[in-house]
């Protein structure tokens, strides 16, 4: 969503500079931002409301409208905002596992920037602590892990580059030309070993997360039972 955003905001601000000559008084940002969210919302409709675009949907408006407001768009409050207008608006979608583990993700975020600047080191660090932290809570509902998945953080940073070169290309009619490759990737997660934590310790660890937010001691702690956990899996599946 945030990819798509940036591609409309950089297509249609030359168009917008043009009657703004003739329209000073006009904000760009909130009229961009108010065409980008309604074409956005279109995407959504298309895509049939997939509970993890919702979210970043919703988490897009309200961040905007809290920027714009000048007010800080990255507290826990923000987030309550984005499930309370996310279930008034979309329903039952909320409750969905996919909506559960991307408003999930996103709390991590949160908690990582309030210890972390986010400049451009600390944005690659990113990758590799959102592995550790989801770690734990996706085992607790996904089994399936082999060595291959240490490779996700890696991966993600990569899929950064990725995803705007695959939308060129296939603007470009040859949107394919990867798919080999892709395919192969795939195939790395034949042989797994099934890690399933039990629901109890995924939630005793998402609770640990959220007294985190107010407690840098305990933000380590978290991340360090995190490493541990898998540095453990990975033992297991070794032997």
């Amino acid at each position: 969503m945030g990819f798509i955003s940036l591609f409309l905001y950089l297509f249609l601000t030359p168009f917008y500079k043009f009657f703004q000559k003739r329209f000073p008084y006009r904000n760009r940002f909130v009229d961009l931002a108010v065409i980008i969210f309604i074409i956005e919302f279109c995407y959504l409709y298309v895509t049939g409301f997939p509970p993890s675009l919702i979210r970043a949907y919703v988490l897009e408006i309200v961040v905007f409208l809290y920027a714009y407001n000048l007010q800080n768009p990255f507290s826990l409050k923000v987030l309550a905002v984005v499930f309370f207008v996310s279930f008034l608006v979309f329903g039952v979608k909320v409750f969905s596992l996919g909506y559960f583990l991307s408003i999930t993700g996103v709390f991590y975020i949160y908690l990582f920037f309030r210890y972390y600047k986010p400049t451009f080191i600390n944005s690659l660090l990113l990758s590799f602590y959102m592995f550790c932290m989801m770690f734990v809570v996706s085992h607790s509902f996904f089994g399936n892990f082999n060595l291959f998945q240490l490779l996700s953080p890696f991966v993600n940073i990569l899929f950064t580059l990725f995803y705007p070169l695959e939308i060129l290309l296939h603007i470009l009619g040859i949107g394919g030309v990867f798919d080999q490759l892709l395919l192969k990737y795939l195939d790395f997660g034949n042989e797994f070993l099934i890690v399933k934590f039990p629901l109890w310790f995924a939630y005793l660890f998402l609770s640990l997360g959220m007294f985190s937010f107010f407690s840098k001691k305990l933000f380590y702690g978290i991340n360090l039972l995190s490493l541990v956990i898998i540095f453990y899996v990975i033992g297991v599946y070794i032997v």
